[in-house]
C-alpha cells in the first residue's frame, strides 16, 4: 500500500478518534481548560488581552500570560454562540485538590450530567466547537509530522513517524481539548519542517516568508513557539551552500522580519503593560503560581525528567488536570521502548560509526537534534522555576523528533526486510492503545463506582434507614465482616448510603473500632475512593461502598464498637446525625471482637469449672509479696460453652477472720464474658492490692465468678468460693 494512502488512514483514524475523546473527556475536565476557554470569551467581551497581576483579585485570566492566536481562532468558531451561562454550567468543585482523588473526587467542576447531553447548548456547546478547533490542528499535526519522518527517514518512515505521534494517547487528549498546545505544536511541527526542507533544498523568498508566518504563529500560540526563531540560522547557512550566501542569508532575515512584523503588536501590548517584551518576567515571579522558593540544582532536575517523572508519565497518558494516569503496565512498556530505542540508536553508532556520523551531519538531522536540545533545556529552567512544571506537552512541537529517533533505533535492532512489518505492527499496537484508552482508561476514571440500581435499588429505597446524616444522607444497609479480628487484621465495612438532598460538598466518610479504652483503629476516605465522592449525589441515588480497616497493632483485647459518618476534610468537622443512634456525629453499625493471643501453658493447673462454662484451667506462679504491695496474678481460662451473659470477678484474700484484701471487676476486662466462644482460651491479668497494715503469713486466695446485677455467685466444684492460691506475705523491710 503506498504511503499516501496508508498517511490517509492514519489522518483520518485520527480525526475520528479525537472527536471521540473530546465527547468522552467531561466539560472543562482538561488542564485549564476552563481558563482557556475564557481566554476567548474575554476577548469577545473586553476587545483587548487579559492582564496577568500579583493579586487574584486582580488576575483576569489565569493564563494571561499567553500570546492571543490560538484563542482569536477559537473565538472565530464560537463566537455565535451565548457561553455567558459558563459560571452556571461549570462550577468549581470546592474540594478538589489536584493528585489526590479522595480529596474531592475527579472533577475539577460540579457536572449536571442532563444539562451537558447533546444537543448542547450556551457555554457547553461553545466547548465542544472550540474543542474542534484543538482536533484540526491536531490532524494538520500529525500530516507535518509524516513530512518531518519522511526528510528524515524516507516515505516509509514518515507514515511510521505520523502514526507514532498521532496515536500516542497523551497528544490525543491534548488534540481534543481546549489548549493553546494544540497551536503551538501545529505551528511549531511545520514551521521545523519548512527549516529542515530549506536546509536540504535551499528556499526561495516565499518559502522564507512562509516560514517566518509559521515560526510567528508558533510564538503567538505559545511564548515557547519562539525557541525555534534561532534556527534560522543553521537552516541559512545549509542553504547558503546549495545557493550561495546572499539568497540565503536574505530569505533568512525576511524570515525573522516577518516574525517581528507579526508579533511586534503582542511585544508591545506587553511592553507597555508589563515593561518587558514577553510579559514571563511577571508569570515565572508570581506567587498565585506554584513557584519554587530557589531554583532547582542542575543535578536535581535529573530525577524531574527522568523516566519515572511526572514528565515522562504525561507524555505517555495524563488525563483530568494532567493528574489522573493510566495502568503502570503502560508506563513499564514505554520506558522498555524507549531503552530499546536508544539502545539502537547507540548500536547502530557502534556498528556504523561511517555512516553514522554522515547521517547525524545532514543538515536536516542537525536543525532537527538543534530543535529538541533547545526545548530540553527551555523544559529543564521550567521545571526549576516552577513546581511540578514537568508536563509532557511541553515537548509535543518537537514529537515528530523523538518519534522518528525511536523508529530510527529500533530499525537497527531488525533486519531490513523485516523492518516495514514490525513497524507497521508497532503503529497498529499504539493505534490500538489510542482507539482503547477513551472506553477502558478515561472514560472509567470519571465513572460513578458503587451505584445501586435495578430491582436491588428499589427494595432498598423501601427501607427505613438505619440512621440520617444532617438530613442529607441516609445509612441504608450496614455488614460488618468478620467480626472477629486479631491485630493486624482487616476488617471490611459494606455501606449502602442514599442521597436524600443535593449534596453540595465533597465529605469524608470514616468507619472507626471504638472500645472502652479507645480505638483500634480507622479509615477515612471519600466514597468509591472519589470516584462517588458525595459532591455527586442526587437526590434518591444510592450507593454501596466497602472500606477497609486494619485493626491495629497495638489494639487491647476487647469487645469494639464499630462507628460510622461523614466529616469535611479541611475543619473535621462531622456532619451531625439527624435519626438513628448518636455517638456524637457518628453512629454504631455493628461490633467487632479483638481477641486476646493464644495464651501460654499455665505454670500452676486449676480443675475448676463455674457452672459448666467457664474452666479456670490455671494460674501464673505466686511472686514474694509484702504489705502495702500488689500481688499480681494471671488466671488461665477456657470457654466450655457460650457465655450466656457478661460475669464479674471477685479475687479475695481470706484470713481466718474473713477477708483481708479484694479486687472486683467484669470478668475479662474490656472482653466480657459474652463475648467469648466455645473453645475459647484466654488469660487475665489482675493486680491485687495489699493493705499495709496486712500482717505477714499465710492466706488463701480465692476466686469467685458472680453476677453483677444480684450478686448470685457460680458454682464450681461444689463450692462458690474455690481457693486458686496459698499466698505467702513476707514482713516489710
Amino acid at each position: 500500500m503506498r504511503p499516501t494512502v496508508l498517511l490517509s488512514l492514519v489522518a483520518t483514524l485520527f480525526l475520528l478518534l479525537a472527536v471521540t475523546y473530546s465527547l468522552v473527556i467531561p466539560p472543562f475536565e482538561a488542564t485549564d481548560e476552563v481558563s482557556h476557554f475564557q481566554y476567548s470569551q474575554f476577548l469577545k467581551e473586553h476587545r483587548r488581552l487579559p492582564r496577568q497581576a500579583h493579586q487574584r483579585e486582580q488576575l483576569e485570566n489565569v493564563v494571561a500570560h499567553n500570546p492571543p492566536l490560538y484563542y482569536l481562532a477559537v473565538l472565530a468558531v464560537v463566537w455565535p454562540v451565548d457561553a455567558s451561562d459558563l459560571a452556571q454550567v461549570a462550577p468549581l468543585n470546592p474540594d478538589f485538590l489536584w493528585g489526590d482523588l479522595n480529596a474531592g473526587g475527579p472533577f475539577v467542576h460540579r457536572h449536571d450530567p442532563v444539562g451537558e447531553r447533546f444537543p448542547w447548548s450556551g457555554a457547553i456547546l461553545a466547548l465542544h466547537l472550540a474543542r474542534l478547533v484543538s482536533v484540526v490542528a491536531g490532524v494538520f499535526t500529525v500530516l507535518g509530522a509524516a513530512r518531518i519522518g519522511q526528510r528524515l527517514l524516507g516515505p516509509p518512515g514518515g507514515v511510521v513517524v505520523a502514526a507514532l505521534t498521532a496515536f500516542l494517547p497523551s497528544f490525543m487528549f491534548t488534540s481534543a481539548t481546549v489548549h493553546n498546545d494544540a497551536f503551538v505544536t501545529l505551528f511549531g511541527v511545520w514551521a521545523l519542517e519548512r527549516l529542515l526542507a530549506i536546509s536540504e533544498e535551499g528556499a526561495s523568498w516565499r518559502r522564507w516568508l512562509v516560514t517566518g508566518v509559521l515560526l510567528a504563529a508558533a510564538g503567538l500560540s505559545k511564548l515557547a513557539g519562539f525557541l525555534l526563531v534561532p534556527l534560522l540560522v543553521p537552516a541559512a547557512l545549509a542553504a547558503a551552500r546549495r545557493q550561495g550566501r546572499h539568497p540565503a542569508f536574505t530569505g533568512a532575515t525576511l524570515a525573522l522580519a516577518t516574525v517581528l512584523v507579526l508579533a511586534t503588536p503582542w511585544f508591545a501590548w506587553n511592553l507597555a503593560t508589563y515593561g518587558e517584551p514577553t510579559g514571563y518576567l511577571l508569570f515565572s515571579t508570581n506567587p498565585l503560581f506554584p513557584i519554587r522558593e530557589a531554583p532547582l540544582p542542575l543535578p536535581a532536575i535529573l530525577p524531574e525528567v527522568g523516566p519515572r517523572s511526572l514528565l515522562f508519565h504525561t507524555f505517555v497518558l495524563a488525563f483530568g488536570y494532567q493528574d489522573r494516569l493510566g495502568p503502570s503496565w503502560l508506563y513499564d512498556a514505554a520506558r522498555f521502548l524507549v531503552v530499546i530505542g536508544v539502545a539502537g540508536l547507540l548500536l547502530r553508532l557502534g556498528r556504523e560509526p561511517a555512516s553514522s556520523l554522515r547521517a547525524l551531519t545532514r543538515p536536516p538531522v542537525v536543525i532537527a537534534l538543534l530543535a529538541l536540545v533547545l526545548f530540553v533545556v527551555s523544559l529543564g529552567r521550567y521545571v526549576q522555576t516552577f513546581l511540578s512544571g514537568g508536563h509532557g506537552r511541553y515537548l509535543f512541537p518537537v514529537l515528530p523528533i523523538l518519534a522518528t529517533g525511536l523508529v530510527a533505533g529500533w530499525s537497527a535492532w531488525l533486519p531490513r526486510s523485516a523492518r516495514p512489518a514490525t513497524l507497521a505492527l508497532a503503529a497498529a499496537a499504539l493505534a490500538a492503545l489510542a482507539v482503547a484508552t477513551p472506553f477502558l482508561i478515561i472514560a472509567p476514571g470519571y465513572a460513578l463506582t458503587g451505584e445501586v440500581t435495578g430491582a436491588r435499588r428499589e427494595e432498598l429505597a423501601r427501607r427505613p434507614p438505619l440512621a440520617t446524616f444532617d438530613q442529607q444522607i441516609a445509612l441504608l444497609e450496614a455488614e460488618v465482616r468478620p467480626t472477629v479480628a486479631r491485630p493486624g487484621e482487616e476488617v471490611r465495612v459494606r455501606l449502602v448510603w442514599q442521597a436524600l438532598t443535593p449534596v453540595l460538598r465533597s465529605y469524608q466518610v470514616f468507619v472507626q473500632l471504638v472500645g472502652p479504652a479507645g480505638g483500634a483503629g480507622g479509615v477515612n476516605r471519600a466514597p468509591g475512593n472519589g470516584l462517588a465522592a458525595t459532591s455527586r449525589w442526587t437526590p434518591g441515588l444510592i450507593v454501596e461502598d466497602e472500606l477497609v480497616l486494619v485493626v491495629e497493632r497495638t489494639a487491647r483485647p476487647g469487645r469494639y464498637e464499630v462507628w460510622t459518618g461523614f466529616f469535611q476534610r479541611e475543619s473535621g468537622a462531622r456532619l451531625p446525625v439527624s435519626s438513628g443512634p448518636d455517638r456524637g456525629g457518628t453512629t454504631v453499625i455493628g461490633q467487632v471482637k479483638v481477641p486476646p493471643p493464644p495464651p501460654e501453658v499455665p505454670p500452676v493447673a486449676l480443675p475448676f469449672v463455674y457452672a459448666g462454662q467457664l474452666a479456670l484451667e490455671g494460674r501464673s506462679e505466686i511472686p514474694p509479696v509484702v504489705p502495702g504491695g500488689r500481688l499480681p496474678l494471671v488466671l488461665f481460662w477456657q470457654a466450655l460453652a457460650q457465655p450466656r451473659e457478661d460475669y464479674s470477678l471477685s479475687l479475695q484474700l481470706l484470713s481466718s477472720q474473713g477477708v483481708v484484701a479484694q479486687l472486683d471487676g467484669p470478668l475479662g476486662g474490656a472482653l466480657p464474658t459474652s463475648a467469648w466462644e466455645a473453645g475459647e482460651r484466654l488469660a487475665t491479668h489482675h493486680e491485687l492490692p495489699l493493705p499495709p497494715t496486712l500482717p505477714p503469713g499465710r492466706y488463701d486466695l480465692i476466686a469467685v465468678v458472680y453476677r453483677l446485677a444480684d450478686g448470685s455467685r457460680l458454682s464450681a466444684g461444689g463450692t462458690t468460693a474455690p481457693v486458686i492460691a496459698s499466698v505467702e506475705v513476707g514482713r516489710m523491710r
